[in-house]
């Protein structure tokens, strides 16, 4: 969630469009660049996100993940959401298909993603503009959810 000027918007795609109708906008080029942006974008939510999910809600990370998620919830209902959580968040990710991959292919296929941002990115410090733009807004925050939680580390 992002305040932009004094309306909440809660997913990525929206960010763009709030923030463009701002007369401070930069998120977006005014170029041809601003399709590469999106689409960036859009590839981060459809791809990476999937990446972290399937990673956080294995057998193995799906306790931790949960307490993490549910660490502020004291409520009985609360309680109860740790008992169902791993398994209806790893059927999501089983549905749509990254789930049923070991997690050992996971890590491998999650760096070569990672590899082709590298690439993608190149020595320039943004992606497609020469300031951060909704693209790379989008890859720090999946970067950011793989990070921060019970998600395996790659060995090296």
């Amino acid at each position: 969630m992002i305040e932009i000027d004094g309306v909440r918007v809660y997913d990525s795609p929206s960010f763009a469009s709030g923030y463009r109708s701002s007369p401070r906008s930069t998120l977006l080029s005014s170029d041809i660049g601003r399709g590469r942006q999106r689409q960036l974008e859009d590839w981060s939510d459809e791809s990476l996100y999937w990446y972290g999910m399937a990673l956080r809600w294995t057998a193995k990370n799906s306790p931790a993940t949960a307490a993490q998620i549910f660490a502020a919830v004291r409520s009985a209902c609360g309680r109860s959401r740790i008992c169902w959580a791993p398994d209806r968040s790893r059927a999501m990710t089983r549905a749509q298909g990254l789930g049923r991959l070991p997690a050992d292919v996971l890590l491998r296929e999650l760096g070569h993603r990672l590899d082709d941002l590298a690439v993608l990115l190149g020595d320039r410090p943004f992606f497609y503009s020469e300031q951060p733009s909704v693209a790379d807004l989008a890859i720090y925050g999946q970067l950011h959810m793989l990070r921060s939680g019970p998600t395996p580390k790659p060995r090296h």
